[in-house]
């Protein structure tokens, strides 16, 4: 049987997915983290989650990249709707208008984020956007390779690990498959997020909409906009505790400071995430509605690139990676990663998120004090 305590499993749940006895199941660990968890039904010693795990199997293809640019959606409407400049959507949605489908995350009604098959453009609304959190994935992998065996053209989004975990639960190319993966940053546990939304939820009633990203002050301006019954929070990415312990590492899930997929070779078509930084290089361009950055890692993903409503300008890498360094080396796990875990196990909602804001805050000015003492 595959390790359960594997310090690289990445909660990807392919491992119980493919359990011919059923003796596996995914679940939420004591530190907050999607892992396997035995069932109680026998084990057959098959051996098949070890071969379909990609922790312990790290074999999959990898893609240098062909080709770098920035970009933004035509449509300036979607551009501004969008997380970043709208070329995800632009693409997706060249995807459902050709007959094809586009899996990716979304929130069901019980505040859980796991991927889904969008076939209309009604559906696809609900995937748009950044998501800082881990998805339970593996759920719709059966219906995407579903999908594939009919000859219907599919358009996976997903962080680095989703896409290795779907390629291994596949078990082999398929030509209608294009692979769209997202600067991954790292995961923030999904227990974090649970015991976030239970302790707002306590104070304004049930969620309606969580927005990672709201463009109300800008692209270059980021912040959450949450809709509950009774209000409607709006908090700034740096205001925010929730995103201060993504930002300070806390919340990751611990396969994030050993990822495998951090790395100059890809093992997507495309990836994409925001330009950060895009103003030391091109100060001319306007970032106010939002700007990708787009890695092209193979000749189908030049294709569907080349064949969706956006605006491309050639780059560098090197540009790209300039802020976005994680994605292609790791960092290190923060000194304060057990006592954080710990806290989160022992402690209420409130008075974890209250001691943790605290904590941040006055880290925060401890580094103002030692920037402005610097200059």
């Amino acid at each position: 049987m595959v390790d359960l305590n594997h310090p690289g499993c990445t909660g990807c749940g392919v491992c119980a997915l493919v359990c011919p006895s059923h003796c596996l199941e995914l679940a939420i660990d004591p530190n907050g983290e999607y892992r396997p968890r035995i069932t109680g039904r026998p084990c057959s010693s098959c051996g098949l989650c070890e071969r379909k795990c990609i922790a312990v199997q790290v074999d999959e293809e990898w893609s240098d990249i062909l080709d770098c640019c920035y970009g933004y959606a035509n449509d300036p409407k979607l551009r501004f709707q969008s997380t970043s400049g709208g070329v995800f959507y632009a693409i997706a949605q060249m995807f459902i208008k050709r007959g094809g489908v586009v899996a990716g995350a979304a929130f069901n009604s019980d505040g859980e984020l796991t991927h889904i098959i969008a076939g209309s453009e009604c559906e696809l609304q609900r995937i748009r956007g950044s998501k800082y959190l881990e998805s339970n994935a593996a759920k719709v992998f059966p219906g995407v390779q579903a999908c594939l065996e009919e000859q219907v053209e599919v358009l996976f989004s997903g962080v680095p690990c989703e896409i290795s975990a779907l390629k291994r639960f596949l078990g082999k190319k398929y030509d209608n498959l294009t692979c769209c993966e997202v600067f991954c940053h790292g995961a923030p546990r999904v227990g974090i997020f649970k015991k976030y939304l239970r302790y707002l939820e306590k104070k304004y009633g049930k969620m309606r909409k969580f927005e990672f990203r709201s463009k109300r002050r800008g692209w270059d301006c980021p912040s959450y906009e949450i809709c509950l019954e009774k209000k409607t929070i709006f908090h700034a990415h740096e205001k925010d505790i929730y995103h201060l312990m993504f930002g300070y590492h806390d919340s990751l899930r611990q396969s994030c400071f050993q990822c495998a997929r951090r790395s100059l070779k890809r093992g997507a078509d495309i990836s994409l995430g925001d330009f950060w930084g895009i103003e030391k290089y091109y100060p001319e361009e306007k970032v106010k509605a939002g700007i990708s950055a787009v890695l092209i890692n193979t000749e189908q993903g030049k294709r569907i690139l080349n064949s969706s409503d956006i605006t491309t300008v050639p780059c560098r890498a090197e540009e790209i990676f300039d802020i976005n360094r994680w994605m292609i080396s790791n960092f290190d796990k923060p000194k304060s990663y057990a006592r954080f875990t710990n806290d989160y196990k022992r402690m209420t909602d409130s008075v974890f998120f209250t001691k943790w804001k605290f904590m941040y805050q006055i880290v925060y000015r401890i580094r103002n004090l030692i920037g402005r003492f610097l200059r």
